[in-house]
């Protein structure tokens, strides 16, 4: 039986792990805070967001709590094509640790996008934020 996987990675997919070592996971609860906040992110040099939908039907995640980096070295011996952008519990302390695997594009975290900055237009403290996210490399 042929594998569902492809034998390598979409370049589109590759793309848009390849952007920035971090994607900052935003809750944007007014319509009116997306645009600078976007722009602060972007700023700070990063230019992709994932823009969480709070449903009761999630994506599996959380990549610490589900076993963190040992976990994600499992699948690399047998599918060595995959990538993953673990996200769920990772934040500055542990995201290079994420970020040293090779089977890792990029990670996702919230840290960089505090509600209350948020909330008080803080735009400047979100990209200086952003800034110390793109900075982690891989």
């Amino acid at each position: 039986m042929p594998s569902p996987l492809p034998a390598s990675p979409s370049p589109a997919a590759v793309g848009v792990l390849d952007l920035a070592p971090v994607v900052p996971v935003v809750v944007v609860a007014d319509v009116a805070d997306a645009v600078p906040l976007a722009r602060a992110l972007v700023g700070g040099g990063l230019p992709a967001i994932e823009v969480t939908l709070r449903t009761p039907a999630a994506l599996f995640f959380p990549a610490q709590a589900s076993g963190g980096t040992a976990r994600l070295r499992s699948p690399a011996g047998p599918l060595p094509q995959a990538r993953f952008f673990p996200t769920g519990g990772i934040g500055p302390a542990n995201a290079p640790e994420y970020l040293a695997l090779p089977d890792v594009g990029c990670v996702g975290g919230i840290w960089m996008v505090p509600q209350d900055a948020i909330a008080a237009g803080d735009w400047a403290r979100i990209e200086g934020l952003a800034r110390e996210a793109a900075a982690l490399r891989r």
